[in-house]
């Protein structure tokens, strides 16, 4: 049922700029490459235009420095130092 309720969010808010974070909440692999045509006459390649590189750490987001100076309790995320 989840894999379902994933797919239809991603066909229904295809274009709304919520996959990116629906892939990080769900903690889903965010280093797949990015692709691209290469289109020449009649004939097309696959290219890779970027290489995505995300660290585990990076499925939580840094705390604003301005907020951890308002805050001295506040310590930053893990990996984000």
């Amino acid at each position: 049922m989840r894999e379902l309720i994933r797919n239809e969010r991603r066909l229904e808010l295809c274009f709304e700029g919520f996959r990116f974070w629906d892939l990080r909440r769900w903690k889903m692999n965010l280093n797949e490459p990015v692709y691209g045509i290469n289109w020449s006459g009649n004939s097309y390649q696959k290219i890779t235009v970027e290489e995505r590189s995300y660290e585990d750490y990076m499925y939580c987001c840094p705390i604003p420095n301005s907020e951890i100076l308002k805050y001295s309790n506040l310590i930053q995320n893990q990996g984000w130092n």
